[in-house]
């Protein structure tokens, strides 16, 4: 795409932010109290997850901040 984004297109990228927050938030309110219990593993992998989802909202960031350049 060239120019200006529309601010449809900004409003969207950036409820989508907020949602990846909210939900990395909640993945990781699950995992730390299941961190060095018998269920360390399952905290191990949504750990993973929560970063997955920090990964998602950086390149979320980062495509809303190319698309204003």
């Amino acid at each position: 795409m060239t120019g200006d984004p529309s601010p449809s297109l900004l409003a969207e990228l950036s409820s989508l932010t907020t949602a990846l927050d909210e939900l990395t938030s909640r993945v990781a309110a699950i995992a730390e109290p299941l961190a060095g219990t018998e269920d360390d593993l399952l905290a191990s992998d949504l750990f993973e997850v929560e970063r997955s989802l920090r990964e998602a909202v950086r390149r979320l960031a980062h495509a809303r901040a190319t698309r204003r350049d």
